[in-house]
């Protein structure tokens, strides 16, 4: 009989108890923790930015110009302003950014009657964009630039989305205008 001199117990025994041990009764060693990745940096908020104001009815008539800015300084306890989130312009020089509230549901759904709609007046619209539009005769919509069409001459399809709006088409001569927006405030 031999004896194992570490824990006084038979060898014969001990290899007994070996070939006993079923695997699930085995337990690992504790793994050493992995320490939890650190948060994601956040970038700061963009500052705000004070954009005036100006309210639409679809097909309603408006400065395409906006040369009310002269006034703005006079008329600023009159003036309605909305504060948005600075947003990077898209060339390279400083843009122009309004604000259009539109006042009925032609963008119903998702926007509802005043939701505020910010325009760039350097951008370059895209199809299934919504942009304001505005036309020789100053009327103006805030509407999906649906596609353009060129036979026989250029056109545009404007579609806006509440079914009760119906879509219409204007021919480029006809148009002063189109700029995209870039950000919108819900009513």
């Amino acid at each position: 009989r031999i004896i194992s001199s570490a824990l006084d117990i038979p060898i014969n025994n001990l290899l007994d108890e070996l070939h006993n041990i079923h695997p699930d009764d085995i337990t690992a060693p504790p793994a050493t923790p992995i320490p939890p990745p650190p948060p994601p940096v956040e970038a700061p908020p963009a500052p705000l930015v004070k954009i005036p104001v100006f309210r639409i009815i679809s097909g309603s008539k408006i400065d395409p110009f906006f040369n009310q800015s002269l006034l703005w300084a006079q008329k600023e306890k009159e003036m309605e302003f909305l504060y948005a989130p600075c947003l990077e312009p898209t060339s390279g020089e400083s843009t122009v950014r309004i604000a259009i509230k539109l006042e009925d549901n032609s963008l119903f759904p998702p926007c509802l009657a005043g939701s505020a709609f910010i325009v760039d007046t350097e951008g370059k619209p895209r199809p299934g964009d919504i942009v304001l539009v505005v036309l020789q005769n100053y009327r103006a919509w805030i509407i999906e630039l649906n596609k353009t069409d060129s036979l026989p001459e250029e056109k545009f399809i404007f579609r806006p989305y509440n079914a009760d709006y119906e879509s219409i088409m204007i021919a480029r001569k006809d148009i002063i205008c189109i700029y995209p927006v870039v950000w919108i405030h819900p009513a």
